[in-house]
């Protein structure tokens, strides 16, 4: 139980500090939203939660057919994929933290007058169709989601990966929800500084996942342990 709440716990953490981050589905979001309200980003983070949804599920079948035991994953395959997602977090976290800093220009963009219609099937299309096709978000379920998916299905089968992947789709939608719901209320542009100073500490949160998932990797890769299913098959 207590693995399920801080899988669940950190799931949420982890991917709302990294839809605070700017990127293609927040400028579009913000894009809609004027017309639409809440809804916009209620229906496009359904949209990008099924693209999630579908990726993690295509994860653990490939993984099946390649034979890996799900219940007891590989140490060398869990701890290089951790280490190569700490890089990778801690290079994202590290860059957003200096460029809050540097930047002075960084702002929520504002809305356009002319966004496009955002009925349901629309944004919900528009949600699943930015995620497929943003090459950064594969690599991060690549290199970020896939260990944790793994590990929660050792964990707790069915029950883990779902405990990982409602949180992590919640996230997104509080964010983006929040978002589209100020936008439409007329706070088409938050301030400079305020901006700068969410984008910095998202980036440190992000840079501070980074490194746990470097002690992770290397805990793992060194010891053939997994944390919370016990002791790994040794290689």
């Amino acid at each position: 139980m207590l693995f399920l709440v801080s899988l669940a716990a950190t799931s949420f953490m982890l991917g709302f500090t990294g839809a605070l981050m700017p990127g293609p589905l927040m400028f579009a979001v913000v894009n809609r939203a004027r017309k639409g309200g809440i809804l916009v980003g209620v229906r496009m983070t359904a949209g990008h939660g099924a693209a999630e949804f579908l990726l993690a599920g295509a994860f653990l079948l490939a993984a099946q057919i390649l034979g890996w035991k799900l219940s007891s994953p590989n140490p060398v395959a869990i701890g290089a994929i951790a280490i190569a997602g700490g890089l990778l977090l801690g290079f994202l976290g590290a860059w957003a933290a200096v460029a809050s800093v540097t930047s002075p220009q960084a702002s929520v963009p504002q809305a356009e007058a002319t966004a496009t219609s955002s009925d349901a099937r629309s944004d919900l299309i528009m949600g699943a169709v930015i995620s497929a096709s943003n090459p950064y978000w594969s690599i991060w379920w690549l290199a970020i989601g896939l260990p944790w998916i793994l590990i929660s299905f050792a964990q707790a089968g069915s029950l883990g990966f779902f405990t990982f992947m409602v949180p992590h789709v919640a996230s997104d939608l509080v964010a983006y929800g929040a978002l589209a719901y100020l936008v439409h209320r007329g706070v088409t542009y938050v301030g400079t500084r305020s901006y700068r100073y969410v984008e910095g500490l998202s980036g440190l949160a992000l840079a501070s996942f980074g490194i746990l998932f470097i002690i992770l990797g290397l805990h793992v890769f060194y010891t053939g342990q997994i944390p919370y299913i016990g002791e790994a098959p040794k290689l």
